[in-house]
């Protein structure tokens, strides 16, 4: 299972933009950002496998962007009912990395990246009992997302179109700069158009980041 890695306790806040997009910062010293962005959209939705295949070929889209940002690592995972976009840069990088997101999210997806994303998740069968686990609850699930394994193979335009089941976006930002910097940076990068009042995040005050 994937690890869960705490932070620093320190105060939490939220923010709900107008256009539908919330924002969770949490202020940490050091000169670097992480940056996520929550999607709503995972192996839930869409065909078996797009959703895996999906988030690696944005990936792939957008490594050209996420290599101009110096410092800047990049990577994004996928459960039954998220994808999830992660960047890791200097903090000095706060507005091109949410420009990053931002395409991440928006931007269209190229056939030759799914071809690529495609390339690269290529693996061979698992052996043992983790390949007839795999094998069997696919047979017996297919339409549940832990029947929907990265290794399905679903049509391209099942892929590229994947995008239409993201929805209520969430970014978290993890970096030393005030809460204003951050939601007016988010503003400018998803063209968010202001924020209404704090929303009340009932937490035990430590934020828990997936890797």
């Amino acid at each position: 299972p994937t690890p869960k890695v705490p932070l620093p306790a320190a105060p939490k806040v939220a923010t709900r933009m107008v256009a539908g997009l919330r924002v969770v910062t949490q202020r940490l010293t050091g000169e670097r950002l992480v940056a996520q962005l929550w999607l709503r959209g995972g192996r839930f939705q869409g065909a078996r496998g797009a959703a895996d295949l999906a988030q690696r070929a944005r990936c792939v889209a957008q490594q050209g962007r996420a290599k101009a940002i110096a410092g800047a690592a990049l990577r994004g995972w996928v459960t039954p009912e998220h994808t999830v976009f992660e960047v890791v840069c200097p903090i000095k990088e706060l507005q091109p990395c949410l420009e990053l997101l931002r395409a991440l999210r928006d931007a269209p997806l190229p056939l030759g990246a799914v071809a690529e994303a495609r390339r690269q998740g290529q693996r061979p069968p698992e052996a043992g009992a983790a390949g007839a686990l795999e094998g069997a609850m696919a047979k017996a699930f297919p339409d549940d997302p832990w029947g929907k394994g990265a290794g399905a193979e679903p049509a391209d335009q099942a892929v590229v179109s994947f995008h239409r089941n993201y929805q209520a976006a969430l970014v978290v930002l993890l970096g030393d700069r005030p809460k204003a910097t951050f939601d007016a940076a988010v503003v400018r990068a998803f063209d968010a158009k202001g924020a209404a009042a704090p929303v009340s995040l009932p937490d035990s005050g430590r934020v828990w980041r997936l890797r």
